[in-house]
């Protein structure tokens, strides 16, 4: 069963207004690349870069992209779960050809790391958060804690 959390960008998700795909297999928002820009040291701010890819006979409508980073502080015995953002994507074309430029879509987050000593962070980024895109394959819009960074004092 799919779980619909609600739009968080707006409040008229009902206006908006999703394909119809009369093709199978629907859309497929998957995760592609997941880069961290900027230099690792504690208190900097870096960019995080997750690009998103779809597959399938439809175009994606619109759909959010969520990034959440993991941080783990050792001498403080802390770790938690931290939202960075969301954004709402436009509707990507479906992939027609072998490399699927057309049907991908980069955004920016920014961070800034804590200014501590030691720091351990896992980035996550998540394609259709809000579940607003019927896909063939929902299991896979996760980018999960791929890129890691380990922030230290020089």
């Amino acid at each position: 069963m799919r779980q619909n959390r609600g739009w968080r960008h707006s409040d008229k998700a009902a206006e908006r207004k999703q394909p119809v795909c009369e093709g199978r297999p629907l859309p497929d928002i998957a995760p592609y690349d997941l880069t961290v820009h900027g230099v690792a040291k504690p208190g900097a701010t870096i960019r995080l870069s997750p690009v998103f890819e779809t597959r399938g006979q439809c175009d994606t409508g619109f759909f959010s992209i969520r990034m959440e980073v993991y941080v783990q502080i050792p001498d403080e015995n802390f770790y938690e779960v931290i939202e960075i953002g969301e954004k709402l994507v436009g509707s990507l074309k479906p992939c027609r050809e072998k490399s699927c430029n057309g049907s991908r879509h980069m955004t920016t987050f920014e961070y800034k790391l804590l200014n501590k000593d030691y720091v351990y962070y896992e980035f996550s980024a998540f394609g259709d958060s809000t579940w607003d895109v019927e896909e063939f394959n929902e299991k896979n819009n996760v980018w999960k804690r791929k890129t890691a960074l380990t922030v230290r004092r020089q």
